[in-house]
């Protein structure tokens, strides 16, 4: 059955796009066909980091120029990707009849891949719960500093009350030490449970890796060594507690047909209807 993961956070620049591309990567590496799509519409980065220049986007599709399965391209190690455009005012200011065209094209993706990630943008827009609460699971990205936990509290908060999601991961990046990182994560998820009932599970944190500023600073960020560096590792971890996720019976969204998740893109049905 074909997963469908958001990575998503209540704030920028906590990494979360990094994390996209690692659990890519993670998931390539035991042998999974990988799609991420690139859900920061009008400033699409995963490209950049993966060190590929898109000749379609989103914008075409709206244009009716091709279909989404004629922008997908392919990325290095197996990774497919799908770019949303990037310094493209249109794709940053969406009217609703654009989102729903796009999210609609997004229900007709091919179905042979086994896990789809979706890289959305930060905060609680629009666009950023429908993508979260399209996906079966959503992992939320913070770092140590107060002003971004509660900002993924925040983004935890709206995504109970408006869509009714009770179950999301979390993973704590740029910790100076394992202790921190697993601190905050169980503290944040203690908040969580509550004031707002929602089971966080907390699936690693990543340390500071010089290693891995240079391959961004390189473009690239997906290479042969990359599981193997520290952050790498921490990354990889995280994956396999969230892919073990998908065997438990408390998470319920895991039993959501393919078809019911994507209909929610489409806007043909809502979520409350599919539980």
């Amino acid at each position: 059955m074909q997963k469908i993961i958001s990575v998503t956070s209540g704030k920028g620049g906590v990494g979360k796009t990094l994390t996209t591309i690692n659990f890519a990567l993670a998931a390539r590496s035991n042998g999974n066909s990988v799609l991420v799509i690139d859900g920061d519409f009008g400033l699409a980065n995963v490209d950049v980091l993966l060190g590929l220049t898109p000749s379609k986007t989103f914008a075409d599709v709206l244009d009716g120029t091709c279909t989404i399965r004629d922008i997908i391209q392919k990325g290095p190690r197996g990774i497919d990707l799908i770019s949303s455009g990037s310094g493209i005012s249109r794709l940053a200011n969406l009217g609703n009849l654009e989102r729903s065209c796009i999210l609609a094209e997004l229900s007709r993706l091919p179905q042979t891949y086994d896990v789809v990630i979706i890289d959305t943008s930060a905060g609680i827009s629009s666009s950023v719960l429908s993508l979260n609460a399209a996906s079966h699971h959503y992992v939320v990205v913070t770092t140590p500093e107060p002003h971004a936990l509660t900002d993924a509290y925040a983004l935890i908060k709206v995504m109970a009350e408006d869509h009714d999601r009770i179950q999301c991961s979390l993973l704590i990046n740029q910790v100076r030490s394992d202790d921190e990182g697993t601190r905050i994560g169980l503290r944040l998820a203690e908040v969580a449970k509550q004031y707002c009932g929602v089971t966080v599970t907390p699936v690693g944190h990543i340390r500071s890796d010089s290693v891995l500023n240079r391959s961004i600073l390189a473009r690239k960020v997906a290479w042969d060594g990359a599981l193997h560096t520290v952050a790498g590792q921490g990354w990889s971890s995280a994956w396999r507690r969230i892919w073990d996720l998908t065997n438990s019976p408390q998470e319920r969204e895991w039993k959501r047909p393919i078809e019911q998740v994507w209909s929610v893109l489409a806007g043909q049905t809502t979520l409350a209807s599919n539980l």
